[in-house]
């Protein structure tokens, strides 16, 4: 691989593996120290930037001799934390080569995609005479919790990191370029009523006889629908296709309204009935469709049931259009190198991205298959790897070394 040296992504997103950033709690900055040095000893400088203790975001941008687009490289260094490391096959923290494969926390989501920008970073680093525009380098903090001290922050507080077009290697599958992400509204809901003994007849309903109907009301009106096969951003006759990158049933799944009860709680003794309860839901919504009209279907459910609801997280469904330029230069090299049309379509989940197109940069996400991601044994296949690596590096060059008018 011209310029990029792909064993040297594969050793360092080893190290990055063995370093430990599991968010909760958050704490980047051993990880980040790390980065840093790594860095300085190729002759790049960045900024140490850590706006709450441990939060640490790494960033830095090579400037062009001559005027040109600008394009953001963005990757998180948290991870999810390890619950157990009964099941692993090896030390979660092993960043292990085995079956040409990189095991451990984090080698999926995304240190292995981290990797990838440090190294394509570098190598352009070295090209610098030849650059047209401007490459930002930004390893953020907390994308595992929405990006307050990392991406989110960043943005808020410095203009100039927003960029033209912003790059991921979030996990996803290499025949989908994704371009939208679906909405998500994040609701806790309590009930209270006045309890009782559980042998003795119900004077009124219990509060988790509330919860239930609750949950049941929502599956109903909340969850009933979805964005039509005909009208959603991946056109039917690429279903297959999506499933191919995505698993079984996805595409039915990302075009549909969804709803999950990540919490319940509710009582204290078997014998009474419940004074209180507690649901906590996760709805997340297609592009097509609207998170404030979902989330004012839930106010009303609640208020029907006399339940006191409090929102924890919200976000509109957001897109980068497929037509747009940028989107078909990636487009195109992943055609090219795949042998067959990509599908651009959206993602499952959320991620920082989600960001720069709220704010009218187009946002593009490419990485591996998520194999076991979050859970027991999580894995990044190289051969994937170095497929994403190679089409961000094609990207890359061609937008920025070619005098900026690919």
């Amino acid at each position: 691989m011209k310029g990029l040296k792909f064993d040297e992504v594969v050793a360092l997103a080893q190290q990055l593996v063995r370093i430990p950033s599991p968010n909760p709690e958050g704490d980047t900055a051993q990880v980040a120290s790390f980065v840093r040095s790594y860095l300085e000893r190729a002759g790049i400088e960045s900024e140490w930037i850590e706006p709450h203790p441990g939060r640490v975001n790494i960033v830095s941008t090579l400037v062009g001799r001559d005027p040109g687009p600008h394009i953001v490289l963005n990757a998180h260094l948290d991870v999810f934390p390890v619950e157990t490391e009964e099941g692993w096959s090896d030390d979660p923290l092993s960043g292990v080569v085995r079956d040409s494969r990189l095991w451990g926390r984090g080698a999926n989501d995304m240190k292995a995609g981290a990797a990838v920008f440090i190294e394509l970073f570098r190598s352009i680093a070295e090209q610098g005479s030849a650059l047209c525009g401007r490459l930002t380098l930004m390893l953020v903090c907390d994308e595992e919790s929405f990006g307050e001290y990392g991406s989110r922050w960043l943005l808020a507080n410095r203009a100039d990191l927003a960029g033209d077009v912003l790059l991921s290697t979030e996990p996803g599958g290499l025949g989908l370029v994704r371009t939208a992400e679906r909405g998500m509204v994040w609701a806790e809901v309590k009930f209270t009523g006045r309890g009782g003994h559980g042998a003795h007849p119900v004077r009124e309903v219990n509060a988790l006889a509330r919860a239930r109907r609750f949950m049941d009301a929502v599956d109903a009106t909340v969850a009933a629908d979805g964005v039509d096969a005909e009208t959603f951003l991946v056109p039917h006759h690429q279903q297959e296709r999506y499933d191919q990158n995505m698993g079984k049933g996805a595409y039915d799944h990302v075009r549909a309204v969804t709803a999950n009860f990540g919490e319940v709680t509710a009582g204290v003794k078997i014998n009474m009935q419940p004074a209180a309860a507690m649901v906590k839901v996760d709805v997340r919504v297609p592009p097509g469709l609207s998170s404030e009209e979902r989330l004012q279907r839930l106010r009303d459910i609640a208020a029907d049931l006399e339940g006191e609801i409090s929102v924890l997280n919200f976000i509109e469904p957001n897109v980068t259009g497929s037509e747009l330029k940028y989107v078909s230069i990636f487009r195109d090299i992943v055609d090219n190198r795949g042998g067959q049309a990509a599908v651009t379509g959206p993602s499952p989940g959320c991620s920082d991205a989600r960001l720069w197109r709220e704010m009218g940069v187009p946002a593009i996400s490419y990485g591996p298959y998520p194999h076991g991601m979050g859970g027991v044994d999580e894995y990044c296949e190289l051969s994937e790897l170095e497929v994403v690596a190679q089409v961000h590096q094609e990207f890359v060059t061609k937008v920025l070394l070619t005098g900026g008018n690919a």
